[in-house]
């Protein structure tokens, strides 16, 4: 199961926090521990640092091509895509998930080079599936987003993006 933490700063600012009603669950369905069949995504830093402390799954940080998390106004997608920002998120998360437009440029169908040397340090790129909190869901990058707008997603361009995940699978190891 793979379920996304939508908008928890909002939600906790109108009072109605999900964070610890998650973990609830989580705990009462005996999927809190690190052999649970769980990953936890989420666009926003601080929702992903406080469940790091509290539950075992993997946990996936979200990253949008156009703005940075919604709880955190001051980061914006470069900014956590440098080197310092990798560190960072590296710190509490597992897993990047990357907006697909932040790896292949959706008008040309060509990679970004986002997936580079500074981020390949601290993390790296897959295509396929990973055992729950082990070493091979350790540091990983991912597409959260792998469809582009129908609009832009011709042939051309989703067979360049199937060439560039499974070239990226190859070349970018740990």
């Amino acid at each position: 199961m793979i379920p996304e933490l939508k908008h928890p700063a909002y939600f906790a600012a109108i009072g109605l926090p999900m964070e610890d009603a998650f973990v609830a669950v989580l705990e009462a369905e005996g999927w809190a521990g690190p052999d649970a069949p769980l990953v936890v995504q989420c666009f926003e830093v601080e929702p992903l640092r406080r469940l790091n402390a509290r539950i075992d799954a993997p946990l996936v940080q979200l990253i949008a091509a156009g703005s940075g998390p919604w709880d955190r106004p001051d980061l914006t997608p470069a900014a956590m895509l440098s080197p310092e920002g990798l560190a960072e998120i590296a710190a509490y998360a597992d897993i990047l998930g990357l907006e697909s437009g932040l790896v292949i440029a959706h008008d040309s169908g060509t990679p970004t080079g986002v997936v580079e040397t500074p981020m390949r340090r601290a993390f790296r790129f897959t295509s396929g599936p990973c055992a729950p909190r082990t070493t091979s869901c350790r540091r990983l990058i991912s597409a959260a987003t792998t469809r582009p707008p129908m609009a832009i997603c011709t042939p051309g361009l989703a067979r360049s993006m199937t060439q560039a995940w499974t070239a990226s699978s190859a070349t970018f190891p740990v």
